[in-house]
């Protein structure tokens, strides 16, 4: 006896395809954020944050998504993943032989975006470092923004 289940088939692939999740919002490779999507850190739009500068510790390039920010510096191949809250961005910076702690502050000054960053080790999360400042520059710098784009630390 041979069953034919042409028929059964299309409805349970819609079903299925009807119950999947929608995916994440696609990341828009200049800013960093998703389609629409904007949050300000110091009443700046991540989306004008975005980017890369230049600083105490080389260049950085920054995304986000959300409120989420990844960062990839060009020190010891560092990361950075943090999250925006009020005026701040806090998060974890790691590199292969340190890891810890850091918050950056954002200013615009004569139409030039800065950080104000801190940081500290978590061998020592009591002491912090103030040495961590950046200004925006205009040249992105596609390495770091494809490691920012997938940076995690632990």
């Amino acid at each position: 006896m041979k069953v034919r289940l042409v028929g059964l088939a299309i409805p349970f692939l819609v079903t299925i395809a009807a119950c999947t999740p929608a995916a994440t919002p696609p990341v828009d490779a200049s800013s960093g954020a998703a389609p629409g999507t904007s949050v300000a850190v110091g009443g700046i739009p991540t989306t004008e944050i975005a980017g890369t500068y230049t600083g105490d510790w080389g260049t950085m390039h920054l995304v986000f998504q959300g409120t989420e920010a990844r960062g990839a510096y060009d020190h010891a191949d560092g990361l950075f993943v943090g999250t925006v809250s009020g005026d701040t961005i806090r998060g974890r910076w790691c590199q292969a032989s340190a890891q810890g702690e850091a918050e950056f502050r954002f200013t615009r000054a004569n139409g030039t975006i800065s950080l104000d960053g801190r940081w500290n080790y978590s061998t020592d999360p009591a002491s912090w470092k103030d040495d961590w400042d950046l200004a925006r520059v205009a040249a992105p710098n596609a390495t770091l923004a494809s490691r920012a784009a997938t940076a995690r630390c632990p």
